[in-house]
């Protein structure tokens, strides 16, 4: 019976803290970036001027705040970011949203 726990608990073990390492070595395979145009560019459509959507109420400003804050949020999550012009200005954008 104690071999048969030793075997479940490894088991389980194993389960649980497979998934940490395996998140841990994913970060560290972020690309490097060493200047603003080693990053990805994002588009996003308005209707009318962009003016009026910065101008508009939370109802309608929150949905575009939230496609920039996903996408600030994946460049921090994915990118490793050397130039520090580059970071300020990408940490500016997110204390701004």
């Amino acid at each position: 019976m104690p071999r048969r726990f030793r075997a479940l608990s490894s088991l389980l073990c194993l389960v649980f803290f497979l998934p940490a390492v395996s998140s841990y070595a994913q970060t560290g395979a972020k690309r490097k970036v060493t200047s603003q145009a080693d990053l990805p560019r994002f588009t996003y459509p308005v209707k009318g001027l962009a003016s009026e959507l910065v101008e508009a109420d939370d109802a309608t400003f929150a949905p575009f705040a939230a496609k920039v804050r996903a996408d600030l949020e994946s460049i921090f999550r994915d990118y490793e970011i050397e130039d520090k012009a580059t970071l300020r200005s990408l940490l500016s954008a997110k204390i701004d949203l």
